[in-house]
């Protein structure tokens, strides 16, 4: 039988062994957490793989519907049914990796609005001055009937003809004159030709053409212009041409050879 002094004397230790843990009294239910709560707690940005959407289930991006207009693929163009996208897999995956390239690809039919396209009307071509015609002629054929007043350093210049340059159709512009005509046309033709005046102030008189000069042929020689058999009283820098027009150079040796002048 154990002694009850010793009871007794553990007693007060017991007691304050009771005492130091009730003042400090540590729930280890509530506050302890356990190693998952923790880490569920201090992470919650953290997500669990198991959470996330599938790729399949993701939106894909908006595509553009094709318009009932819009072309065919190839196989329905040829009259075929249209292949199915390679691979396989579900529908949303498919228009995922496969972007329809259908609607972003630029159309390749020709507008028929458009220069050289489809079969409709061409757009109109830009404004451009109209070609008009005219006929030209250059002749010296009455210089013939008075060769003895003919200057002879200039006889080798004298067609056996009397024709300089040949009756011929030519063309111009709307606004050209008879003397532009003249210019460009003996130019063309490697005829020698001068003149004074200027074309600026319309006061152009042709000295000389094929060599043959004003005075060459008798004291009133010199050439002189007719547009439609008719010889215009001004000069030939100032008469505009018009379509159709027949124009003539000639030399005259006597008052009349070649025509009145009107107004005169």
């Amino acid at each position: 039988m154990r002694n009850p002094t010793m009871r007794i004397r553990w007693l007060p230790l017991l007691l304050a062994v009771v005492l130091l843990f009730s003042g400090c009294k540590v729930e280890f239910p509530q506050d302890r957490l356990t190693e998952s709560s923790l880490s569920a707690q201090s992470l919650p940005e953290r997500l669990d793989a198991s959470s996330l959407p599938q790729e399949s289930a993701l939106p894909g991006p908006s595509q553009p519907e094709a318009s009932s207009s819009a072309p065919a693929a190839d196989g329905a163009e040829d009259g075929g049914t249209p292949s199915s996208p390679v691979g396989g897999g579900d529908g949303a995956s498919a228009s995922h990796s496969q972007p329809n390239t259908s609607s972003a690809a630029p159309s390749q039919t020709p507008d028929a609005s458009s220069p050289g396209g489809g079969t409709g009307s061409s757009a109109p071509a830009p404004d451009t001055p109209q070609a008009l015609t005219c006929t030209l002629t250059i002749r010296c054929d009455n210089i013939l009937a008075h060769l003895d007043q003919l200057d002879p350093s200039r006889r080798e210049f004298v067609p056996e003809d009397g024709v300089i340059y040949a009756a011929r159709q030519v063309t111009f512009q709307e606004g050209e004159t008879v003397y532009d005509l003249l210019k460009r046309e003996a130019a063309q033709a490697g005829i020698q030709l001068t003149h004074d005046g200027s074309a600026y102030l319309q006061t152009i008189y042709i000295t000389s053409i094929h060599n043959l000069r004003a005075k060459d042929c008798g004291e009133t020689g010199g050439w002189m212009y007719q547009v439609n058999g008719s010889t215009p009283g001004m000069s030939c820098s100032a008469y505009r041409l018009a379509d159709g027009d027949f124009v003539s150079w000639a030399y005259t040796v006597v008052p009349g050879d070649v025509g009145i002048v009107e107004g005169s």
